[in-house]
């Protein structure tokens, strides 16, 4: 949940069944927000702070995880299905170009994979694959920096399904200045790769499949 009454932006963890809030993220340079594989931590980047926050939320105590310098950190952040590594959007503060960035859940073994004007990198179910967002088209790369391929063209916002053969996005039929028109889409990623429109002029925040 986002809360504005403060006059800038807050992030709140919130119960989904009583709206109860468990948690108020206090920085206003919070970021994109993932959750643990487990749901029992939650992740954001304070951007300006160069830095990863992994909160409990059972007992509320924070981690942090501090990113290497020269670099402004936005764009996006996910947790790996295993547990033990964060992909997110670092970019160079002399040029800003972006790179798809990891690194362990721990703190170690931090990686720029590519570079490029990237956003919105989210891993597949079985960690293998990285969707991301490159200027208006959806590319994968595999996790270890390699095969960087387009897979949907006009495209933002990859969700995957829980099984990783459905990717959910915003298809960009026209962008402009004034008006947009979009919709949310499903496509299988392998097999005859079947398209269809789910909601018609929305675009897409989330996609939390169930069983």
């Amino acid at each position: 949940m986002i809360d504005y009454s403060l006059g800038h932006l807050k992030y709140s963890i919130v119960d989904a069944n009583t709206l109860t809030e468990i948690v108020k993220l206090n920085n206003k340079d919070d970021q994109s927000i993932c959750w643990s594989p487990d749901d029992s931590e939650v992740a954001y980047i304070e951007a300006f702070d160069s830095s990863i926050v992994r909160i409990n939320l059972a007992t509320l105590q924070k981690q942090i995880i501090h990113l290497p310098g020269g670099k402004l950190y936005n764009g996006g952040i996910d947790w790996s299905p295993d547990g033990n590594s964060f992909v997110f959007i670092g970019r160079d503060d002399v040029d800003y170009t972006a790179h798809v960035c990891t690194i362990g859940a721990d703190g170690s073994n931090f990686k720029a994979l590519n570079d490029g004007p990237f956003n919105n990198p989210r891993w597949s179910p079985d960690g293998r694959t990285i969707a991301f967002e490159y200027i208006l088209d959806i590319y994968f790369i595999d996790s270890d920096g390699t095969n960087m391929r387009k897979a949907i063209e006009r495209a933002e916002d990859p969700c995957w399904s829980r099984d990783g053969s459905v990717l959910m996005f915003t298809y960009i039929e026209e962008l402009g200045w004034t008006s947009s028109k979009i919709d949310i889409r499903a496509r299988e990623i392998g097999g005859d790769q079947r398209e269809r429109v789910i909601y018609e002029n929305c675009g897409l925040i989330d996609w939390c499949p169930v069983e």
